[in-house]
């Protein structure tokens, strides 16, 4: 699970998969708020860079998923549920996510275990993309 909002981590992602041929589940958060332009980019993306690569278009079908709803009001807006996110794992697990991409990323995720998306004996790997320093521009919220 990752961050997607220019798409390329997520396109870059699904290409790996491919080339891995293996078929661990790519799951990308929308946090940008635009999720059919940003699935769209991610497709164009990660099929250009296939064909970089050598790989059969085909290798990459059913490889795309974007979960929506964790971007509202809008980019890099905060939202309850990533407050919620950020301040959870800065104090559980010292892990500081910035609040624009990986913090609503990290909602997402959240959100989706309370939902039941995930079993007990599944592995989630969640890709932490980085800006934390980030965190200084919404520090009111923390």
């Amino acid at each position: 699970m990752v961050a997607s909002s220019s798409g390329g981590t997520q396109a870059g992602l699904v290409v790996g998969r491919a080339l891995a041929q293996t078929d661990v589940s790519v799951l990308g958060v929308d946090v940008d708020g635009e999720p059919d332009e940003l699935l769209a980019m991610v497709q164009s993306v990660a099929r250009d860079c296939a064909e970089k690569a050598g790989l059969r278009g085909d290798l990459l079908a059913g490889a795309f998923e974007l979960v929506r709803g964790y971007a509202a009001p809008g980019y890099g807006l905060p939202n309850p549920g990533m407050i919620e996110a950020v301040t959870l794992l800065a104090r559980l697990e010292g892990i500081l996510l910035d609040p624009v991409n990986s913090g609503k990323a990290m909602a997402g995720l959240i959100d989706m275990i309370r939902q039941g998306r995930f079993g007990k004996d599944e592995t989630v790997v969640f890709i932490h993309t980085g800006g934390s320093p980030a965190l200084f521009a919404y520090a009111d919220l923390f």
